[in-house]
């Protein structure tokens, strides 16, 4: 009896430590009011409706290429193998379900910190790493003034979590928060916008390529490492689907973009065009194709600087088609 005491009060201790982590590690939200005005509004909305790609998670259906078009930003409900049902907020102006009420402060410690108003981690599905490290502050504020003011306030919740024993501990205990906040990719990222190169490699931070795409030689058995190389095989997978894995985008020959043109990457990057056509499509599949409406919104500049920043990763030789092959064939 004493010892099942004593795993009680243990366990008692160590869920409220994890609760009182995230907070304590990350800081309250900052008491600040963003000023809203057209200039923002128009940044805001270049960078949620353009690379941000908010609605390829937010818009209820887009991430499993079924968006409605009156559900904009008004959150969804995503199941996934690793991570188990994970809901995606609603981040309309509502009072009630949205963020009407949130103050701007935690709508920006939200996009930088991973921390909701609760207190609650937020799975790296929300790409507050790459924004924290890649936004400057006008377009944070910026992002900030468009959610205030361009989507239509939609009284929706998102929907019920049922996570994971892994998507539960993320989630509780700031290990998320902690693996990204040690990481170099992120702590000592300094966004430039002096080359084509580096112009680029901001965008695909902000546009979440350097999360999906990190190199996973053997996930999940092994750490992978987060963000470049980008030399692709993490997988996300819902109940029933067949794996996907995010593909090889450096710049190899045989097995990543090394053997394309810019014309061909240009096609795929904007418009989905798939680089290696599959026998029943030729166009990205979930979940890439979700951000494709999104993508359309670059200007070809912009894809010109993801392009030169790709080709200029050192090469992997991954073949990415063949691990997903044979993870399907088990």
């Amino acid at each position: 009896m004493k010892v099942r005491t004593t795993i009680l009060i243990l366990t008692a201790f160590t869920a409220t430590a994890c609760a009182v982590f995230i907070p304590m590690r990350v800081g309250p939200a900052e008491d600040i009011s963003v000023e809203i005005t057209p200039e923002r509004i128009a940044l805001g909305k270049q960078l949620a409706e353009g690379i941000a790609a908010c609605g390829s998670c937010h818009t209820t259906g887009s991430f499993v290429g079924d968006p409605r078009g009156d559900m904009y930003l008004a959150g969804d409900v995503i199941t996934l193998q690793l991570e188990g049902t994970v809901p995606v907020p609603n981040i309309t102006p509502d009072l009630e379900t949205g963020i009407g009420g949130w103050t701007d402060g935690e709508i920006i410690r939200a996009l930088t910190k991973g921390v909701n108003r609760d207190n609650k981690q937020l799975l790296p599905l929300m790409p507050w790493p790459e924004f924290g490290a890649a936004l400057n502050k006008e377009e944070i504020y910026s992002i900030v003034a468009y959610l205030r003011e361009v989507p239509e306030p939609v009284n929706n919740v998102a929907g019920k979590k049922d996570l994971s024993m892994m998507g539960k501990i993320a989630s509780s205990t700031g290990m998320m928060y902690n693996m990204f906040a040690k990481s170099s990719t992120y702590t000592d990222y300094q966004p430039r916008r002096d080359t084509p190169q580096e112009r680029g490699k901001r965008l695909t931070y902000i546009g979440k390529c350097v999360d999906c795409h990190s190199y996973a030689p053997k996930f999940p058995f092994v750490a992978f490492t987060f963000g470049e190389p980008l030399g692709g095989g993490i997988y996300m997978q819902p109940p029933g689907w067949p794996v996907i894995m995010a593909a090889n985008l450096t710049p190899d020959v045989e097995t990543g973009i090394g053997g394309f043109s810019d014309e061909e990457l240009y096609n795929s990057i904007k418009y989905g065009k798939r680089l290696r056509p599959l026998p029943d499509t030729e166009m990205v599949r979930w979940p890439m194709m979700a951000r494709i409406p999104n993508h359309t919104a670059l200007t070809d500049e912009e894809i010109a600087d993801i392009i030169a920043y790709l080709r200029s990763q050192e090469p992997i030789n991954h073949d990415i088609d063949a691990k997903e092959a044979a993870k399907n064939s088990k």
